[in-house]
């Protein structure tokens, strides 16, 4: 796949994922505009992925100001049904994985958190200074921080 294919193909996945998380808040009663897409899909299997975020992100921007961060697969059976999984966090949760403590961050992108997530949702990363498990365990599909 030449790298023109390859950004149209995580164009189409970033607008995927934008459109059924716009659903899913439209449902809740959110007003939704677009958003940015940063991202990066590092790796091509079907079951786990590499995604790559870049600290253009901003931390600690008050109590109603989030990031969702969608993850979309294919499901089994058909190429096209997908799998959405969704990690919604306050811009004060940055810190929990990521070290804003550097004197660059928010500036550059020398630095970026990567997660490899598998096809259930679960991320795997294993960090020596973070605990990456807030993913999975305050983040995952987390529609009620946004109430």
């Amino acid at each position: 796949m030449s790298d023109s294919d390859l950004d149209k193909k995580k164009q189409v996945i970033g607008l995927y994922g934008e459109m059924q998380l716009a659903m899913a808040l439209h449902e809740r009663g959110w007003q939704v505009h677009k958003a940015y897409i940063d991202e990066g899909i590092e790796t091509n299997s079907p079951d786990v992925r590499d995604f790559s975020f870049h600290p253009k992100i901003r931390y600690d921007m008050g109590n109603d100001v989030f990031y969702i961060w969608i993850a979309v697969f294919s499901t089994e059976n058909n190429i096209n049904d997908k799998i959405c999984h969704f990690y919604i966090f306050n811009t004060k949760d940055v810190s929990l994985f990521d070290d804003i403590s550097i004197d660059t961050y928010q500036i550059t992108d020398n630095q970026k958190t990567t997660l490899r997530i598998n096809k259930s949702g679960t991320v795997l990363n294993k960090g020596k200074k973070y605990d990456y498990s807030c993913f999975n365990n305050l983040f995952f599909n987390n529609f009620n921080t946004l109430l």
